[in-house]
């Protein structure tokens, strides 16, 4: 899967995520796939998604057909663009909506997490939308992730080396994560 986190610290929000990609058991490092970038910029807003690796070639076409009405800013506005991204998902690239049967909604089998000026989101396949105040990871390198951040945090590091800090653990602990770490940082509209 990945270890993918969002963190927010003295007016400036860092995504960062580990760098591999796995196909089963086989580890691709980035050093073999060229493509195995996790992060897509959409205005002001960067997404980092985890899960399965089509997502790259799916979010790369909807970013080149330039969908109107899709903006990552706030909570609000992923929440209405992942519902509007959902019936794109399922007619034009046939995602399975199949998950658990006992949940109330369909999956858009979309996870991740999104910097923008506006603060730190997590996005999860059922598109419920949560913002954070300081920091959250997610992914399978998650639970290390997010103890490191825990521990550190209070620390006089920025929010760069927080995150990458972070995803360090999540490769060190977790199978389905590895170096070297991916990062991208902005600056907040207000902290």
């Amino acid at each position: 899967m990945s270890t993918l986190v969002v963190v927010k610290k003295d007016g400036f929000a860092t995504i960062a995520c580990d760098s591999l990609s796995t196909d089963n058991s086989v580890k691709v490092s980035p050093e073999n796939k060229i493509n195995n970038h996790k992060f897509f910029k959409i205005h002001d807003s960067i997404i980092g998604f985890v899960g399965w690796s089509n997502i790259n070639n799916i979010f790369e076409d909807v970013i080149e057909r330039q969908l109107e009405g899709l903006e990552f800013t706030t909570r609000s506005s992923i929440f209405k663009s992942l519902n509007l991204l959902h019936q794109i998902l399922i007619d034009d690239y046939f995602i399975n909506t199949d998950e658990k049967r006992d949940q109330p909604v369909e999956s858009s089998q979309l996870d991740g997490c999104v910097v923008s000026p506006e603060g730190i989101f997590e996005f999860c396949s059922y598109r419920s939308v949560d913002e954070y105040s300081k920091y959250w990871a997610t992914g399978s390198g998650q639970e290390f992730a997010l103890g490191c951040l825990y521990n550190s945090y209070g620390e006089n590091k920025s929010s760069e080396e927080l995150a990458i800090d972070a995803v360090k653990a999540g490769c060190h602990f977790d199978d389905s994560s590895g170096l070297p770490a991916q990062f991208e940082t902005i600056k907040l509209k207000s902290d």
